[in-house]
C-alpha cells in the first residue's frame, strides 16, 4: 500500500512510512491495553448487546429513564441507539425489535417530540424544515435558474472534459499496448530468425564435418589400398627372384664350380 499517496502527504515516503508504523504500533498497543483487541467481532457485538439490554432493563415500563420527562441520559441514549436502529449493522436492529422493544418506543417518543419532521429532514437533508420559506421574486427565481443552469453547464463541461481525458488515456494505453505487442512480435521474429540461422549454421557445419570425414576416410582407404598393392608387388618380386636364370647368375655359378674344383685338386696334391 502507498501510505504517502493514501494520506496525501508531502513528506518523504520513508518518513511517512516510519511515522505510520510508529502510530500503528501505538494504536495497536492501545487497543490491546483497552481489552477489546483480545476479542473477536462477535464477542464485541455481544458486549454491546449486553449494554443495550442493561439500558432496557433500567428503562422498564417508564416513558423515560427518570420518569415522565426526558433528561441527559435519555438524550445520550437516543444519540447512540438511533445509530443501531436507523443505520443497522451486525443484526442489531432485528435484535432490538425482539429483545428491547421498550428502547425502540423511547426513540420514537423522543423523535416525535423533538423531530416531528424527521422523515422530511432525512429526505431533503435540510435541518430547518420548520422555518418558513422566503418568497422569491421572478428576478430572483430567474437568477437562481441561471445559476443552476450555469452549474449544470459547468458540470457537463467537467464531465465532457473528464470523458475526453479518459478517452485520451484509453488511446494512450491502447497505443502503449500495441507498441508493446509490436515490440514483442519483432523480438519474437528476431529470435526465430536467429534460431533459424543458428540451426542453418549448425547444419552446414555438420555437413561440412561429415564431408571432410568422408574425404579423409576415402584418402585413408586409398592410401591403404596403395600400400597393400605395393606390398603385394614387392612380395611377388621376391618370390620370382630364385627361379630366374640370368647370365649373371649363370656366370657366378660357373665361377663357384671352378673354384670348388680347384680347391679339391689342391687338397689332393697335399
Amino acid at each position: 500500500m502507498d501510505i504517502k499517496r493514501t494520506l496525501n502527504s508531502k513528506m518523504p515516503a520513508r518518513l511517512v512510512n516510519m511515522l505510520f508504523k510508529i502510530g500503528f504500533r501505538a494504536n495497536r498497543n492501545t487497543v490491546i491495553a483497552h481489552g477489546l483487541g483480545h476479542h473477536s467481532e462477535q464477542e464485541i457485538y455481544d458486549f454491546g448487546k449486553a449494554d443495550i439490554k442493561a439500558l432496557s432493563d433500567f428503562l422498564g415500563d417508564k416513558d423515560y429513564f427518570f420518569g415522565k420527562e426526558p433528561h441527559l441520559l435519555d438524550c445520550v441514549a437516543f444519540a447512540h441507539l438511533t445509530q443501531f436502529l436507523y443505520i443497522p449493522f451486525g443484526g442489531f436492529k432485528e435484535w432490538m425489535e425482539t429483545e428491547t422493544p421498550n428502547l425502540i418506543a423511547l426513540l420514537d417518543r423522543i423523535k416525535s417530540k423533538y423531530w416531528s419532521d424527521w422523515d422530511q429532514i432525512c429526505t431533503t437533508l435540510e435541518m430547518n424544515t420548520h422555518l418558513p420559506k422566503k418568497e422569491l421574486t421572478p428576478e430572483e427565481e430567474e437568477k437562481i435558474k441561471k445559476e443552476e443552469q450555469k452549474k449544470e453547464d459547468e458540470k457537463k463541461k467537467k464531465e465532457e472534459k473528464k470523458k475526453q481525458q479518459e478517452e485520451k488515456k484509453k488511446e494512450r494505453e491502447e497505443k502503449k499496448k500495441k507498441d508493446k505487442e509490436e515490440k514483442e512480435r519483432k523480438k519474437k521474429e528476431k529470435e526465430e530468425k536467429e534460431k533459424a540461422e543458428k540451426e542453418k549454421r549448425e547444419k552446414e557445419k555438420a555437413e561440412k564435418e561429415e564431408k571432410e570425414k568422408a574425404e579423409k576416410e576415402a584418402k585413408e582407404k586409398e592410401a591403404k589400398e596403395k600400400a597393400e598393392a605395393e606390398k603385394s608387388g614387392e612380395a611377388a618380386k621376391s618370390e620370382e627372384k630364385p627361379t630366374e636364370s640370368t647370365p649373371e647368375t649363370k656366370e657366378s655359378a660357373t665361377e663357384e664350380a671352378a673354384k670348388g674344383t680347384a680347391d679339391e685338386s689342391a687338397d689332393k696334391k697335399e
